[in-house]
């Protein structure tokens, strides 16, 4: 079996270490080497801030970031797990809550899975293929794809260029530039992409057999295309196309956790890793939680114009949560997944608060054994920053025992109303 090294978030590990006290995992960084097909896997993960694994004399340093999931290397795998949560069997509770995916339940009596990393990506993938089997059913979206191409008749444009082209050799066709309403769109090719890449990160046959029989039926429509991240800003969501919004969030949320990467010439190796930032995954499960069950209407990532460059051209800020009375902007939320804000944490809130037009600012964090809940004021500008801490524990069992009452008051308690 691969030896596995265990490393909670914001750690250093060195070849001194002997044991990893808070995991309680034996550490052997001595005996640890990168193989020359691991080199790629190791830049990619450094690129991304994700993981830090430094080659020393003797064995090697991981150093780990905001980021927690799996990366197998050839002779071992390092795997980061939450430092926050003190309760680590509630970390697959908090990503279903955190990206709605309430309705995908795994038994774990059904699958066997070796960490609490295997259910966290199994429950994401699980709930990728059901939600794309619905999709199925209820139909795919055709939209106008505009094609080029040489025909017998006319069609569309007259492309008068190649036409004339087409003369000269005596080509008895149009040039024609037309649309053609098809399967074979953006929605679809993203669907196709994150398909075939989770057959090659799941562990579970049950969910392989899903993937093939997905794969199968998407390609009798659709072409294999390669994805980025861009790509998802390119779709605007309609009346014609919203059962997609669902789904291209866990496809976004699968591809940005392994890393895109040349995936269709086989040349990324970055499908033996699967990460997850828990800095996202905290904003989105305080997002939620005050949606849900805040008295107040609240807004997720509102963009507002801030900033404007010699060009003309406008830069915006973005806030995590807006709490709205009345329609009009009463609290401002930002995420902090981490112990304490920094300096930079308190200009940007301060900002935040400055722009729209405010005297009083929140900053949520992850509850800790040494957290308390405190005000920063302004002496120059009059503003004041209420950092609250929040225990992700307690939120998930009450969440869990349908306690909305108690959810509320808990919320109310950190914003005041």
């Amino acid at each position: 079996m691969i030896p596995i090294v265990e490393i909670s978030e914001y750690k250093t590990l060195s070849p001194v270490y002997e044991k990893d006290e808070e995991s309680q995992v034996d550490i052997n960084l001595k005996n640890l080497k990168l193989n020359d097909e691991d080199q790629d896997l190791k830049n990619y993960l450094k690129q991304k801030n994700i993981l830090k694994v430094i080659e020393l004399k003797q064995g090697l340093q991981i150093t780990s970031t905001s980021h927690i999931g799996i990366a197998q290397f050839s002779e071992f795998s390092v795997m980061v797990m939450p430092k926050v949560l003190m309760n680590s069997n509630n970390l697959p509770k908090l990503i279903e809550y955190a990206y709605e995916l309430d309705d995908i339940i795994i038994p774990q009596s059904e699958i066997k899975f070796e960490t609490t990393n295997d259910l966290l990506v199994e429950i994401i993938l699980a709930s990728f293929i059901k939600k794309t089997q619905q999709l199925f059913k209820q139909g795919l979206t055709k939209s106008y794809v505009t094609h080029q191409d040489n025909i017998p008749y006319l069609r569309g444009k007259l492309l008068l260029q190649q036409h004339f082209v087409n003369t000269m050799h005596k080509k008895l066709q149009f040039a024609c530039e037309f649309d053609e309403l098809e399967y074979n769109n953006l929605e679809n090719q993203i669907v196709l992409f994150t398909l075939e890449r989770s057959y090659f990160i799941t562990k579970n046959d049950s969910i392989k057999k899903e993937i093939r029989k997905l794969t199968h039926q998407f390609s009798a429509f659709v072409e294999k295309a390669p994805v980025t991240m861009s790509d998802f800003n390119k779709i605007n969501y309609t009346r014609l196309n919203q059962q997609y919004e669902k789904v291209h969030q866990l496809c976004k949320l699968i591809l940005s956790s392994t890393g895109i990467g040349d995936f269709y010439k086989q040349k990324t190796p970055f499908v033996n890793s699967f990460f997850i930032d828990m800095n996202m995954v905290f904003e989105s499960f305080v997002a939620r939680l005050f949606k849900e069950y805040y008295p107040l209407s609240s807004k997720a990532q509102k963009g507002k114009k801030a900033w404007e460059t010699d060009n003309g051209k406008t830069l915006q800020i973005r806030t995590d949560i807006l709490i709205y009375d009345n329609n009009k902007v009463k609290s401002i939320i930002d995420t902090k997944y981490k112990k304490n804000i920094s300096e930079a944490d308190k200009f940007q809130i301060g900002f935040y608060i400055h722009e729209y037009d405010k005297t009083i600012g929140y900053a949520i964090l992850p509850k800790h054994k040494d957290s308390r809940d405190y005000p920063l004021r302004s002496i120059e500008q009059g503003i004041t920053i209420n950092v609250k801490y929040i225990d992700i524990d307690e939120m998930i069992s009450l969440l869990y025992s349908e306690n909305r009452e108690q959810i509320k008051k808990q919320l109310e308690n950190l914003i005041q109303i």
